[in-house]
């Protein structure tokens, strides 16, 4: 199943070697478990919570974002719905994921110590993906569990007797990716495609592989269509395009994107450029041009390491990873025993982080930052081919890469996003959709304070509740509540208005009349005088609590219809 090696890796041929390397496999298996350990640490009132919302009950909304609900929700299922085993579940395949396509770059070296580094390294290097720390699995994380099919898929097309194992790996990439975006779909794809082009013989060969892929993808979706509900997604597409069209909400071009990708990473492209044509010289007998291509290829690793503030301790994030990569197997080109195919499949895979950000409305630059820790491998392994797979040079290539993936993800710790204190201040419980979670004093004063009021004021469990403001889907959930039609009214966005109107529609005025209203007067959130200009008649509710937004200690008020129609049961 797995690639085999050109050649048996030679033995460490001392001890200190193979003790350094163990040393190397513990420190990284404490960094990956303490990882797994603080996601019982903080709770983003945005996107974690939209996130949570979309998996716990896809089915229930009546348009969608995307599909990712969908896909999440078997995770939901499977940790009972715990906002802390979801995110340790999905950290625990991510990491999986990434072990396995360690495993096929090592090929038959796995039981050596170069091959085990490798497995290891593609293990933590996954683990880039919390930089950010928004620990909560999302499309990018669907994103990123699809990634490394992909990437398996490409490297199987190496040699022959791999290529049905290619195909599978292929169709669950394709079926996973399924639930993120269109665009994203497609760009997986070409990338599959190009690699078959470049690596197998012969048009027929190429048509047979094309057509195990596509049956491979058909027999793992009959099961995904038997258990979705297809009729209800094909409505909140009707209702979404009626919406929005069939356009992403915020109105961006992706070539404009790709513009300013390349003019703000210039030298992402400019490695790729390099390893073209070394590629393409390697067989031409200049190899006088050695020389120059590994300067200029070093400075392009220079430039990389040194761009921006901070960068040696945010290497692991962005697109200097992919950089380094191309100019490391553009190094590797200029080496007799290395085998071409292999690194030009290692480059085609270079591409999968950027096709993962296809279709995303953020810059590409800032997406790549989940993604990045397949380039930082790919970086790993051409080390190790331009080296001649010398276990010293490996172990070095992998001590340095977990040293970058430490930092990535301690900066993300300290500073994570949205979260009112470091992880480390993240140390008081508090009950968030019926189970624990550690958060900081001031967002469990938050919580703790509207739960007090929601339950004083007579507010039921399960009951509709809508977050007006924009801002605080996540006080929903705190509450104990379900927001109807949508879970999250995106503000500060030039589409806001509009949605605002469809969602009120989509409501109607007797769901609103019986719904809890949450309000907050952040900078981009809706005023009272407009949801009242849109028909919502704040006369018709009482105000039945106040508390301090943990981040920006802006005032969040609770709203309880005045004539409740039902009291709670029980």
């Amino acid at each position: 199943m797995f690639l085999s090696a050109d050649r048996k890796m030679h033995s460490p041929g001392n001890k200190a070697v193979l003790v350094a390397a163990s040393v190397l496999a513990a420190l990284a298996l404490l960094f990956m478990g303490r990882c797994i350990w603080l996601m019982e640490r903080g709770f983003d009132l945005t996107d974690e919570s939209f996130y949570l919302m979309m998996s716990k009950e896809p089915e229930r909304y009546d348009l969608f974002f995307g599909l990712f609900g969908y896909g999440l929700h078997p995770l939901f299922e499977l940790s009972g719905g715990a906002i802390v085993w979801m995110r340790r579940i999905g950290a625990i395949i991510l990491i999986g994921a990434g072990a396995f396509v360690g495993s096929v770059a090592a090929g038959g070296t796995k039981k050596t110590i170069s091959g085990v580094l490798l497995i290891t390294a593609a293990a933590f290097t996954s683990v880039i993906y919390y930089h950010p720390w928004i620990p909560m699995p999302s499309y990018n994380w669907l994103l990123a569990i699809a990634s490394y099919p992909l990437f398996a898929s490409v490297l199987l097309l190496r040699h022959e007797r791999n290529f049905v194992w290619s195909a599978l790996a292929a169709g669950v990439a394709a079926v996973l990716v399924a639930f993120t975006r269109p665009q994203n779909a497609l760009a997986f794809g070409a990338i599959y495609a190009v690699a078959g082009c470049l690596a197998i013989s012969g048009w027929k060969s190429r048509v047979n592989q094309a057509l195990r892929v596509s049956g491979f993808i058909a027999v793992l979706l009959v099961p995904c269509l038997l258990l979705l509900p297809v009729s209800t997604i094909l409505e909140q597409i009707r209702i979404y395009t009626s919406i929005f069209g069939m356009s992403h909400p915020i109105q961006f071009s992706i070539l404009q994107q790709q513009i300013e990708f390349v003019s703000s990473s210039w030298f992402w492209f400019m490695s790729i450029v390099l390893f073209v044509a070394a590629f393409i010289l390697r067989d031409t007998g200049h190899m006088r041009l050695k020389v120059p291509f590994a300067i200029l290829a070093s400075v392009l690793i220079g430039i990389a390491l040194i761009d921006g503030p901070h960068s040696l301790w945010s290497l692991a994030i962005g697109t200097r990873p992919g950089a380094i990569a191309w100019c490391l197997l553009a190094i590797c080109c200029w080496e007799k025993n290395v085998d071409s195919r292999l690194v030009l499949l290692l480059a085609v895979s270079g591409l999968i982080p950027w096709a993962a950000t296809v279709g995303g409305a953020a810059s590409v630059g800032n997406q790549l930052m989940f993604f990045s820790g397949i380039s930082l491998f790919i970086a790993i392994v051409a080390t190790s081919l331009a080296a001649q797979r010398s276990t010293f040079v490996t172990l070095s290539a992998v001590s340095a890469a977990l040293f970058l993936s430490y930092s990535s993800v301690r900066a993300g710790l300290a500073r994570p996003y949205r979260l009112a204190a470091p992880i480390d201040m993240q140390t008081q419980p508090v009950t968030i959709g019926g189970h624990e979670v550690l958060v900081d004093e001031r967002t469990r004063d938050f919580v703790e304070t509207l739960q007090a009021d929601a339950r004083a004021a007579g507010f039921c469990p399960g009951e509709d509740a809508i977050d007006l403001s924009g801002s605080i889907p996540g006080a929903v959930i705190a509450i104990g509540g379900r927001q109807p039609v949508f879970p999250w009214l995106f503000t500060g966005y030039p589409f806001s208005q509009h949605l605002a109107r469809s969602y009120l529609a989509l409501l109607g005025s007797g769901r609103l009349a019986r719904s809890w209203l949450l309000m907050s007067r952040t900078q981009n959130s809706f005023t009272m005088e407009q949801w009242q200009s849109l028909g919502v008649n704040f006369d018709d509710y009482r105000l039945v609590g106040v508390a301090r937004h943990p981040v920006d200690s802006t005032e969040v008020t609770l709203f309880a219809p005045r004539n409740p129609e039902r009291s709670c049961a029980g």
